[in-house]
């Protein structure tokens, strides 16, 4: 799941020239091969990882509010629209991890992916460009070939 908030200060097609706010939520699932190196070949070790990524979304939902030419308010909840001139359901960015592996199976890792391709799909609209930060943890069941 990823998303954003944002004000906007211009008008943004998606979602519409009269929206002043934007609140998105979507759902993706990531396809990441990413290239570990080791700092050592001990089974406890600190690791990098890089590679890229790429999202396919399959739902999503908007919540804005809009102001029209004459000053009328209103509240919008939708699902998201996927096409052509709306939003993109494909998206890649680039990953980088830092992380330990101990010799037990247990991987910790702080990481940060960079989007380069814009989920906004509409002619001169602005760049929607994933970026993400976190911490992770994660459990190895098999211990890797070496160790």
């Amino acid at each position: 799941m990823k998303g954003y908030k944002v004000t906007l200060n211009d008008p943004s097609f998606p979602p519409t020239q009269f929206a002043k706010n934007n609140d998105v939520t979507v759902h993706t699932v990531e396809i990441s091969p990413l290239f570990q190196i080791d700092f050592n070949k001990q089974p406890q070790h600190f690791f990098v990882r890089f590679g890229p990524a790429v999202d396919f979304a399959f739902s999503g939902r908007e919540k804005f509010d809009t102001v029209s030419r004459v000053g009328t308010k209103g509240s919008v909840d939708r699902a998201m629209i996927f096409s052509f001139g709306d939003y993109g359901r494909i998206t890649a960015q680039g990953n980088f991890h830092f992380g330990y592996e101990t010799g037990k199976g247990l991987m910790l890792f702080a990481f940060y992916e960079h989007g380069i391709g814009s989920m906004n799909n509409a002619d001169g609209g602005p760049k929607i460009l994933h970026r993400i930060a976190g911490i992770s943890a994660g459990w190895l069941f098999v211990k890797p070939v070496g160790h």
